[in-house]
């Protein structure tokens, strides 16, 4: 891989965290670990594969967050983390406003149909695509599919 290669997806991720509104310095960290990631792997990668690898690291941080959350006696500090990170990547006018959307969308999940909610459920719990299709019994395209209707839902009942 060369060094061209890692730097476009550094930068592809920087630009992906600043348009969700991220802090300077956490842009650059996501963009970091990014360019660490694209070390890794074998092949090449470009500005798309860096964007998508941006969203990546941002959901394995709020991961960790809610499972620090769950089982830790430090849940109420990584709970106020996590509300911070996921404030930040919530798209609205506001301060209070972010903070009641971000409440909202427990509630919101409830709401989706079963077959969607499952498979964004099972992608919160940090299982993988494939992983959630085969707990499912279904294909990993339609996985796909059910993530990418459940968020469309989502979005809409939180408009």
């Amino acid at each position: 891989m060369s060094d061209g290669q890692v730097l476009a997806a550094h930068r592809a991720a920087f630009r992906a965290a600043r348009r969700r509104g991220l802090p300077r310095e956490d842009c650059l960290e996501i963009a970091q670990e990014v360019a660490a990631r694209a070390l890794l792997v074998a092949g090449g990668v470009g500005p798309a594969w860096g964007t998508t690898a941006a969203w990546g690291v941002l959901v394995d941080r709020w991961r960790h967050v809610r499972v620090e959350a769950a089982g830790r006696p430090r849940a109420a500090r990584a709970a106020a983390q996590g509300a911070g990170v996921l404030e930040d990547l919530v798209a609205a006018e506001d301060v209070a406003g972010r903070a009641e959307l971000v409440a909202r969308v427990p509630e919101a999940l409830g709401d989706l149909p079963p077959a969607p909610r499952a498979v964004l459920e099972l992608e919160l719990l940090g299982l993988g695509r494939i992983q959630a299709a085969e707990r499912l019994g279904i294909t990993p395209e339609a996985a796909r599919m059910r993530a990418h209707r459940g968020r469309r839902i989502l979005e809409r009942l939180l408009g």
